[in-house]
Formats: C-alpha cells, sequence, structure tokens
C-alpha cells in the first residue's frame, strides 16, 4: 500500500484504519511478552475473590481498574462509529477512554468521533482530548488545549475531569514526517526536547500557569 502525500492528514488516518481493518498490522513475531510469565499454582489462597479491588483513582475521578483506552482514531467519518462503540465499552466497564489526535480537527480537516455525542454515551468515566506533544513546538497552546477539551465536554463535567492527554511519538515521527513539516531529525528533537516538561502541561492547572509552560516550551524547542 503506498502511503498518501504527508500533507494529507484526512487520507493518513484513514490508511490507519485501513491497515488495521484489513489486518496488515498484524505482527507475528513481536508479542506482548505475557506467554512469558507464569503464575505459582496456590490451590488455597486464603482470599475471597469479591474482596480483591482493582479501582484507583486518577485525576479525582475513581476508576473500576487502572487502564485507558487509549487514541485509537478520530477524524475520518468512519471513525465515528469507533470511538462511539470504544466510549461504551470504557463506560460499561468504567475505565478510562482517550479519544484520537485532534490536531486534524483543529486544521479542519475532519472531526468525526470527536464530538460531545461521546460525553453522553459515557456520562461518568474520563474522557480525554488528545494531540500531539509535537504542535506545542508549532503554535499551539491553551487556546487549542481548551478547544479539543471542548469538542467534546457539553458542560464542565462536575464529576468527570476536564483532561488532555499529549502524546509522543518519536519513532514514528523519525520514519516518517507524518506529524508535521518537521524533517524527521526535527521532529525527534523537538520531541526529546519537550518530554521532560510536556507533563507539567498536563498536571498544572490555572490558564497563566499553563501559558508560562507552553511559552517556555516553545522557546526551548525553537
Amino acid at each position: 500500500m503506498d502511503p498518501p502525500p504527508s500533507n494529507s492528514i484526512a487520507a493518513r488516518k484513514d490508511q490507519h484504519l485501513d491497515i488495521v481493518l484489513q489486518g496488515l498490522g498484524r505482527q507475528d513475531e513481536v508479542t506482548t511478552g505475557f506467554e512469558k510469565i507464569r503464575f505459582a499454582h496456590c490451590a488455597l489462597p486464603e482470599l475471597a475473590l469479591y474482596e480483591i479491588d482493582l479501582s484507583c483513582t486518577f485525576l479525582n475521578k475513581k476508576l473500576a481498574a487502572p487502564l485507558l483506552i487509549s487514541s485509537m482514531t478520530g477524524g475520518p467519518s468512519r471513525a465515528e462509529r469507533i470511538n462511539t462503540h470504544l466510549a461504551e465499552a470504557a463506560q460499561m466497564l468504567g475505565i478510562a477512554f482517550a479519544v484520537g489526535s485532534q490536531r486534524i480537527a483543529i486544521e479542519n480537516a475532519g472531526d468525526a468521533g470527536f464530538g460531545r455525542r461521546l460525553r453522553q454515551l459515557a456520562p461518568t468515566i474520563p474522557i480525554y482530548a488528545n494531540f500531539g506533544a509535537v504542535q506545542l513546538a508549532h503554535g499551539f497552546g491553551d487556546k487549542e488545549a481548551r478547544a479539543v477539551i471542548d469538542m467534546i465536554e457539553l458542560v464542565v463535567q462536575v464529576e468527570c475531569p476536564r483532561a488532555i492527554r499529549v502524546h509522543s511519538q518519536c519513532e514514528y515521527g523519525a520514519s516518517t514526517r507524518a506529524g508535521g513539516e518537521d524533517t524527521a531529525e526535527d521532529r525527534v528533537r523537538h520531541e526529546f526536547a519537550l518530554g521532560h516538561q510536556v507533563w507539567k502541561f498536563t498536571r498544572v492547572s490555572g490558564h497563566a500557569d499553563r501559558a508560562r509552560f507552553i511559552s517556555a516550551i516553545n522557546e526551548q524547542s525553537a
């Protein structure tokens, strides 16, 4: 399959779905490593199954388990159905859900699967907005962060955190120019330079603090 033009973010997102749906992304030689794990047999564990609690608290929200359905897709029209089902599944399981990168929506190339219907289908779980860390070095800031969150949240949900997941993908960026107009070398430089500060952007609260961190990040990566 030939790659789409580097400037066609919508075509690239569509191609990602094709690769998965056609089974082209399957890696038989690369495993999760779980097959190497063996549990020691214990016939009398001396505990009650109902007393086992996998729940945790993240961003002041209790989850049924420390699991996140993370950033599968979004943008192309057919991504809406996928994200809808993922949000429904996350709600049923009581775990968190993050949409795919919303840069495509900020650039007006497609916003399917990012809408407020996700919140209607999953009213009590955390749903995290998302864009790439490297975009912070290319003009994205507090305005864009608020915009991607507002795509999902109709109102401030009292029981759910308004949060954004800032992702980094150095390896993918090094082999393509899909994440922006950087050269591979520039992208890796930006991603690693941003890495140790991005967590501050996602954790601090208050407009002034976020703007200050974004300014520092942009200066460091220029």
